[in-house]
């Protein structure tokens, strides 16, 4: 049952004109309201990403064209498509979400399942179980395995590592497996570092274009539109990682290629300039966020050895 229109706006509490209008002159919020409900929360949610003359289709067939988006908020178009850090947010989750799906309905193909899973008879015959192997986990303040006989266990709180040497004593080759598994772990997260690459990507466009003047905002605002657009590029190379017997290495490099090409594009429309100069800044600007990936993916995996294997 709808709540009477009110001679005040419940928002503001503006006076409103007669015949009531639908909308507050003043805010834009609704006059006549409806108590909570699924449909109204629903509707809700559809009316801020679907509504708006199509504003979130209209900006996901934009993000087609490198850069454009990007020009068009430049330009001041901002009604017309969905903000940027909306638009990012909703395709990351759906992105995210999406891959999640992808990884329990579709089963890696045997060749992907043998590569991920620890294998003992493996370990044997390359002899991860005697004490003169060498296998070392490096992240960027941690080192734990073991060296030519010998425990290694750096960057860790003293209590964590005479743990891991006690269990190194007991059983070397569980110490390999846990080292396996950490890593299968890492790769599973993966994906959710290139939330936190917003920032670093926009940081290399602003350092590569500094002749530009240009607002780290500005180049912030781009690499939004960009991420938006990785979301889905990664999203599709998933895909093909779960439907092919493309190897990951494989996967990655497409990945990275398909990336590149899209920044490149991008750049090249909405900042202009001569391509090989475009091309020259966008490797300067790959080069920061490669770096800034490795040194979080790192910094990632020295956080997993910081707490035992559940």
């Amino acid at each position: 049952m709808d709540t009477p229109a009110p001679s005040h706006c419940p928002n503001c509490g503006s006076a409103l004109s007669l015949p009531k209008p639908r909308y507050c002159g003043e805010c834009g919020q609704e006059t006549t309201l409806q108590p909570p409900s699924v449909p109204v929360f629903v509707r809700e949610f559809t009316g801020q990403y679907l509504s708006t003359q199509g504003a979130l289709l209209r900006s996901l067939l934009t993000l087609l064209r490198p850069g454009e988006l990007t020009q068009e908020y430049l330009r001041g178009r901002r009604r017309h498509y969905v903000l940027p850090l909306r638009l990012y947010m909703a395709t990351s989750m759906a992105a995210l979400l999406s891959i999640w799906l992808i990884s329990v309905l579709l089963p890696l193909p045997e060749s992907h399942r043998h590569a991920r899973t620890y294998d003992p008879q493996f370990a044997r015959h390359n002899n991860l179980d005697r004490r003169e192997a060498t296998y070392l986990t490096y992240g960027l303040i941690v080192q734990v395995g073991q060296r030519a006989g010998e425990f290694v266990c750096r960057g860790l709180p003293a209590s964590r590592c005479q743990d891991l040497r006690h269990q190194w004593e007991q059983d070397p080759q569980s110490l390999a497996r846990e080292q396996a598994l950490r890593t299968t772990q890492l790769s599973k997260q993966a994906h959710l570092l290139f939330l936190l690459l917003v920032p670093f990507l926009a940081l290399g466009t602003y350092l590569a274009y500094f002749s530009r003047k240009l607002s780290y905002g500005t180049h912030l605002v781009a690499s939004l539109h960009v991420h938006a657009a990785g979301a889905f590029i990664s999203l599709t190379w998933s895909l093909i990682f779960h439907i092919t017997a493309a190897s990951s290495n494989v996967i990655m490099a497409g990945s990275l290629l398909s990336s590149l090409l899209y920044l490149t594009l991008s750049c090249q429309r909405w900042l202009g300039g001569r391509r090989w100069a475009t091309l020259i800044r966008v490797l300067l600007t790959m080069v920061i966020w490669q770096i800034s990936y490795f040194a979080l993916y790192l910094l990632w995996l020295d956080a997993l050895w910081w707490r035992p294997m559940s």
